[in-house]
C-alpha cells in the first residue's frame, strides 16, 4: 500500500472518530441541560370520585391519606393547567415532552371508578371496589401492591389488562376485542368474552363464562 492512502485511510479515521466523539458529548449536554430543568410539582386536588385517563397518557394511581396530583415540570414552559376537574372526574391528557415528563402520579383514598381512553396506567389500590373500563389499546396493570376485594372490568378496542392485585374475591369482566392476565387466585370470575378475545386465568373457585366462537381462555 502507498504511503499516501495509508496517510489518507488514518486521517479519515481520525476524523470519524472525532465526530462521534462530538456528536456524543453534545446529545449529553443536552439531556443534562434538560433533566437538571426539570421540577417536580404536586399539587392539592378537590374532591373526585373518578379519574379519567386520555390516549397517551402515562399514569400512576396510588392509594394515599390524600388528594394530590405529582409530575415533573419543565422550568422553560409556559403555564398551563395539566388537568381538569369535571364534576366527580379527574381528567388527564398526555403531557407534551417539550415542556413536561410524560407521566402522572395521583394520590386518593375513595377513587371509585377508572376510565382509561388509550393510556397506561399502573395501579396500586387499597380498598373494598373499583370500576375499571380500558379501551382504545390502552394498557392496566393493576399491581401486586393492590388488595382489592371487588373488581368490575369491561375492556375493549385491543386493550391490555394485567391484574395481580391480591385478595379478589370477586371480578366481573366484560373482554372484546382485547387480552386480560389475571395472575393471582380469585374466588370468584363472571366472564363475557367476545370478538377474538384472549383471558387467561389462574386458580378460580367459582367460574361463570359466556364466550364465542372466535374468543377463549384458559385456567392454569
Amino acid at each position: 500500500m502507498k504511503t499516501s492512502k495509508l496517510i489518507l485511510i488514518v486521517f479519515l479515521s481520525v476524523f470519524c472518530l472525532s465526530l462521534l466523539s462530538f456528536l456524543i458529548t453534545v446529545d449529553g449536554k443536552k439531556y443534562k441541560g434538560h433533566s437538571e430543568q426539570l421540577e417536580t410539582i404536586t399539587e392539592d386536588l378537590p374532591d373526585f370520585r373518578v379519574v379519567k385517563v386520555l390516549d397517551g397518557a402515562k399514569v400512576s394511581i396510588e392509594t394515599g391519606n390524600n388528594r394530590n396530583l405529582k409530575y415533573a415540570y419543565h422550568k422553560d414552559s409556559i403555564d398551563i393547567s395539566v388537568y381538569e376537574i369535571s364534576a366527580d372526574t379527574l381528567i388527564l391528557k398526555p403531557l407534551k415532552l417539550d415542556h413536561y415528563v410524560s407521566e402522572y402520579t395521583v394520590e386518593s383514598f375513595n377513587i371509585t371508578e377508572i376510565i382509561n381512553n388509550g393510556g397506561t396506567l399502573s395501579i396500586d389500590l387499597m380498598q373494598d371496589s373499583l370500576n375499571i373500563s380500558n379501551q382504545d389499546e390502552g394498557h392496566v396493570f393493576i399491581n401486586q401492591k393492590s388488595s382489592i376485594n371487588n373488581i368490575q372490568l369491561k375492556s375493549g378496542t385491543r386493550a391490555n389488562s394485567v391484574i395481580s392485585a391480591t385478595n379478589i374475591q370477586h371480578l366481573i369482566m366484560d373482554v372484546d376485542n382485547s387480552k386480560v392476565t389475571v395472575n393471582k387466585d380469585i374466588k370468584s370470575v363472571d366472564l363475557i368474552a367476545n370478538n377474538s378475545s384472549k383471558v387467561i386465568l389462574q386458580s378460580v373457585n367459582s367460574l361463570a363464562v359466556k364466550c364465542d366462537s372466535t374468543s377463549r381462555f384458559n385456567v392454569y
